[in-house]
């Protein structure tokens, strides 16, 4: 059994430094007003045209703008982000249970890893696949065909707080429990719903 979760909004709460740094990169780059942390979640949920224009006033995000945010973001969780309250007792009593756990994150794959080991996670993990290594992001499968290619046969999971993650969990044919404490729509239907951390070994 394989259980494979979305990063941020999913296992830390890092929608601050996502906000300060897409606000760095808003003023450095284009000379813009810095956004609220409401704005920046609502792009969260949005398609890379729709989100670029919201954050960045382009359409998608423009090569330069993704690497500045990339070391933005890195030098940020470099200071520190909490997980979720419950996130690790979820991950030790899945790791108990006899769950094989995975990351899958539209974020740069070191600075995931990073921001893990500095919260103590990565050790319930086996691998972390980022948006780096793979040709597209989620809503795309690939990250989850990545996972899948290690575990042959195993039934799979996708644990996610955006249409993305659950998006993705479809396009790749397994399922996905949607992640009701993070920065996703309320109003996504079809998946099985998870309020708190420790409710999602129940789904799975």
């Amino acid at each position: 059994m394989v259980a494979i979760f979305d990063l941020d909004g999913t296992l830390v709460d890092s929608l601050l430094p996502i906000t300060q740094a897409i606000n760095d990169v808003r003023n450095d780059l284009y000379g813009l007003k810095p956004l609220g942390k409401e704005k920046v979640r609502q792009a969260l949920n949005l398609p890379e045209k729709e989100a670029g224009l919201l954050l960045y006033g382009t359409t998608g995000f423009e090569k330069e703008a993704s690497a500045l945010f990339e070391r933005l973001y890195k030098k940020r969780c470099a200071q520190g982000v909490p997980p979720f309250e419950g996130v690790e007792a979820m991950l030790r009593h899945l790791g108990q249970t006899g769950w094989r756990l995975y990351v899958a994150t539209n974020a740069p794959g070191p600075a995931a890893e990073t921001l893990l080991e500095q919260n103590g996670l990565a050790r319930y993990f086996l691998d972390v696949v980022g948006a780096d290594a793979v040709l597209a992001p989620k809503p795309d499968p690939a990250m989850i065909f990545q996972v899948l290619a290690k575990e042959p046969g195993r039934r799979a999971v996708m644990i996610g707080d955006t249409h993305k993650d659950v998006k993705a969990a479809e396009r790749a044919g397994i399922k996905a429990v949607y992640a009701l404490w993070g920065y996703g729509e309320q109003s996504v239907k079809g998946f099985p719903k998870a309020r708190y951390p420790l409710d999602v070994p129940a789904l799975l």
